[in-house]
């Protein structure tokens, strides 16, 4: 029986006059009151028990093989423990400070306490908790210490006068006995740090969920019911036991499709956990290759869900319906995640993971709360921070640790990614997962990086990697990695063109536009795309030729519905409609449209990138020929490359590509248009692993080449480097708001839209699409479900954007009014930014104030977030 009853404080045996709180009266957090004030809440022992039976509950959830392997005994001890270092003077006068009628320093045991010192000398009681355990087992203080997200450091003695001597040491250790008597426990033993991190996870999850407020008004609860009590707690916060059909083969899951030979080879490999890489065309139906392997790894016991890795922010957000819809053919329908099958917002509404990642907290942002549920698609940075020293790091190796985690599209150009990336696949097959990694460009030389990666757990290989193409590979713990056989794929011809005149390239696109050809037109940034835009979206218009331009910097709403128009029109349901009454049409873009889309062009314009993205690119030509029919009368399957003249970049290597060498290496952008201007056709796939294997070998360089491939070595070495550094687990963890996972990628911002300023007094508040809401005058007043739905409205209307392209920061205290919905950072450079739409689509601060420094800033529903630098 857990009962909390005051009692005066007392004088343990050997204090020598110090006097501590006895255990029972040591509070673990206030609650707040509807008249604006706080009372008190659950003690520390109550509340420690909570979270070990939460941290039991979500263990229960691993097969148990997973589990063993995981979760060794005395997980949820460690868990239980987090808070010890809650039970000292510093931090109960603090919290006794925020209760009504309290007089400061009024109790014995406090007399001399001042909580300011928490903040002056780095005394939080997280840091208190480290110190606490400081003769624990290795990792476990750490684990503890740990907890709020951050490593602790820690210079503190359990017994230091500051944190109370050791009166207040002992009724710590009190409560670690008590713990270890409740759970029937001693401490784990951890293999290594990644183990570590993984129960580092499961306690700061396990917090929040036992923080909830399910357990707010708890005195007297018996284990039995606090079981039960956790194990619904854990349900809401959106986990349960993973429940999938039996026996499904592949056309049971993909009935529109027979297995090619790929994947068929792919379900014949894939028995065991390990690291699987899939190469094949694009196209060639990799997504559903490695969702069947998922599928059999869950049904076998083997994993406990899927993390589907996207390659970067910019991914559509089709891939999720294909998600979706693999999910709910292999669930069985008495599974709870069948009423999951939710994408972003949607599972925030549903689930509760507690007051730390409720509304105005960074976790309740669904782009790092998806990481945590058992079936989710989200970014690869949001996995690669498992494995880097940056904020809530851990969380997300908890998140991660036993899932089939699919790698879509890894790369050979970048080298700071791809050093964090095979690090993380390491890691993560040291815990027992699978990953599958996607490729449709994949040097050798990278094949064998992520294969054979210094220290790593499980894997020696030095072999040599075969050439032939597609392939599979497969790396399974204690054997020698293996290759599929040459797979069948079916060879064609792409015809390639070049210019490097845009006038050129605009009239080349409105000619097959006039002859019924479907064109899609791929830019490397979003104003080049807008520029394209501008020059023929209105000669459309005047055409009767629909045009239109899809990037990433539309509000949620509008590049959703964008992309349904888009898709239906180019995607596998518009074919017949197209084949039997088709008119031009031109979509132009980003990297978004390389990804995840569903499109099938008649004819392609990219600008030049790096070869790895020129074929993702290229897989969006003809992509349904057998589904299609008969193509325009004077469709090639053709791309048109924009590059400069090779000469010119020989003059100037370093700005001859203009924002695309801003984007990509200059020497990797040389290297591709040194292959490619020699092309005028490619057979795919033959040709494929020659142009990729051209691109990236390594030569010495005479001349201006040999300049800036020396830039390009420097940059790798920097690179690998930084990410090492990002790797390391001394000095102060990053932040994870603009994680370092891609060093081309500069920091972004998320801006939120409004209509008008907000009427602050009345509560109104005004959207650039003309919504209005509102928020109540006195927060505290609001339920957490009406906080919800109002965070979630405000979500609608945030677009993100490169940092030095959003409005200029805001003071906090100049958003303390949506602090209670949307996280404020306190890193100004992190920070949440407004603006206000005007009539004429062009942004202003709040109150008239300037937006920008340097350059104009609008919002339209047909461009997105435009950027035009000011004149001077």
């Amino acid at each position: 029986m857990l009962t909390r009853k005051p009692s005066a404080a007392r004088l343990p045996e050997g204090s020598e006059g110090h006097v501590s709180l006895p255990l029972g009266s040591c509070l673990a957090k206030s609650v707040g009151t509807k008249d604006g004030y706080k009372s008190p809440g659950i003690d520390v022992e109550t509340h420690s028990r909570i979270v070990g039976m939460v941290a039991k509950k979500l263990i229960e959830l691993f097969p148990e093989g997973l589990r063993k392997q995981l979760f060794p005994q005395g997980s949820e001890l460690a868990a239980a423990v987090h808070d010890v270092g809650k039970i000292n003077p510093l931090f109960q006068e603090k919290i006794k400070r925020s209760l009504k009628d309290y007089q400061p320093n009024t109790e014995k045991a406090l007399k001399d306490a001042n909580p300011e010192l928490e903040r002056q000398r780095n005394l939080y009681h997280s840091i208190v908790s480290k110190a606490a355990l400081y003769y624990s087992p290795p990792f476990i203080a750490d684990i503890a210490g740990s907890h709020h997200g951050y490593p602790a450091g820690c210079s503190l003695l359990p017994e230091d006068a500051v944190i109370g001597g050791s009166a207040w040491q002992q009724e710590r250790m009190a409560l670690v006995e008590h713990m270890q008597q409740y759970f029937s426990q001693d401490w784990p033993e951890i293999e290594d740090d990644i183990h570590a991190a993984v129960l580092s996870g499961l306690t700061t999850v396990a917090d929040w969920i036992g923080s909830g407020p399910a357990f707010d008004n708890i005195l007297t609860i018996e284990p039995e019911a606090l079981e039960f009590l956790a194990a619904e707690a854990v349900g809401n916060a959106g986990f349960f036991p993973v429940q999938v059909r039996k026996n499904l083969q592949f056309h049971d899951i993909f009935p529109e499709y027979l297995p090619n030979p790929m994947q068929s080879a792919m379900a014949q490999l894939s028995d065991r956990s390990g690291i699987y890489i899939v190469e094949a065309l694009m196209g060639e139906g990799k997504t559903e290759a490695a969702l069947h392997a998922a599928y059999h790894f869950l049904e076998s016991g083997q994993a406990s869900g899927i993390y589907f890795a996207l390659p970067t922010r910019l991914t559509s957000e089709k891939i999720y319906d294909r998600f979706n819809e693999f999910l709910g053919k292999v669930l069985e329908d008495s599974d709870p995640h069948q009423a999951l099958l939710l994408h972003g917002t949607s599972w925030l509404r549903s689930t509760d993971l507690g007051e730390d990642a409720g509304p105005g907290f960074s976790w309740f942002n669904s782009n790092k709360r998806g990481i945590l549920a058992p079936f989710s698609v989200g970014t690869i940075d949001q996995a690669l921070m498992a494995v880097m020293h940056v904020k809530h790091g851990f969380v997300r190796t908890f998140g991660l640790a036993g899932k089939v985690v699919v790698i879509d599209e890894i790369h050979t150009y970048d080298m700071y990614t791809g050093t964090i990336a095979e690090h993380l696949i390491q890691s993560l097959a040291s815990l027992g997962c699978t990953v599958i990694i996607l490729s449709a460009t994949l040097t050798r030389n990278r094949i064998s990086s992520l294969l054979n990666q210094p220290g790593g757990h499980m894997l020696t290989y030095q072999g040599d990697v075969p050439d032939h193409y597609p392939m599979i590979t497969k790396a399974v713990p204690g054997k020698e990695p293996e290759f599929s056989q040459k797979l069948a794929s079916e060879n064609t011809l792409v015809n390639i063109s070049h210019t490097n005149d845009y006038e050129y390239a605009f009239d080349e696109v409105k000619e097959r536009a006039f002859t019924n050809q479907y064109v899609l037109w791929i830019e490397n940034s979003v104003q080049e795309a807008q520029q394209v835009y501008a020059r023929l979206g209105a000669w459309g218009r005047d055409n009767a030729i629909e045009v239109g331009l899809l990037h990433s910097r539309f509000l949620r709403a509008e590049r959703q519905n964008l992309e349904a128009h888009w898709t239906g029109l180019y995607g596998k349901e518009g074919l017949k409609e197209r084949a039997l009454h088709a008119t031009g049409k031109i979509l132009i873009g980003t990297q978004i449209l390389e990804q995840s889309l569903d499109i099938d062009a008649d004819f392609l314009v990219s600008h030049l990138a790096p070869s790895d993205m020129l074929f993702q690119r290229i897989g969006r030509l003809w992509r349904h020929e057998r589904l299609y029919g008969k193509r325009p009368m004077h469709a090639r399957k053709e791309v048109l490359v924009i590059s400069p003249e090779y000469d010119s970049v020989m003059n100037n290597p370093g700005r001859a590509f203009g924002p695309s060498g801003l984007i990509y290496s200059p020497y990797v952008l040389l290297r591709t248009l040194e292959v490619w201007k020699l092309l005028n056709s490619a057979i795919i796939p033959s040709d494929l692993r020659k142009i990729i294997e051209s691109t990236y070998a390594e030569r010495e360089e005479q001349g201006k080449l040999a300049m800036i491939q020396r830039e390009l070595i420097k940059q790798k070495e920097k690179l690998k480097l930084a990410a090492y550094n990002s790797m390391a687990s001394f000095g102060k963890a990053l932040s994870d708001e603009n994680p370092p996972t891609r060093i081309a990628e500069l920091p972004s911002a998320d801006v939120l839209l409004l209509g008008r300023d907000p009427d602050y007094e009345g509560g109104s508040i005004w959207f650039s699409d003309g919504t209005v809401i509102q928020i109540p005058g006195n927060p505290e007043t609001a339920s957490r479900e009406e906080k919800k739905r109002l965070a979630l409205q405000f979500m609608e209307h945030i677009v993100r954007v490169p940092s030095y392209h959003a409005p200029n920061a805001l003071e906090r205290n100049e958003l303390r009014w949506l602090a209670p919905y949307l996280y404020i950072s306190s890193e100004k450079e992190d920070r949440l930014r407004i603006a206000v739409l005007t009539q004429g689509d062009a942004l202003i601060g709040l109150g008239n104030r300037p937006v920008h420094d340097t350059h104009n800033l609008g919002y339209s529903k047909v461009l997105g977030y435009i950027v035009r630098k000011k004149n001077v």
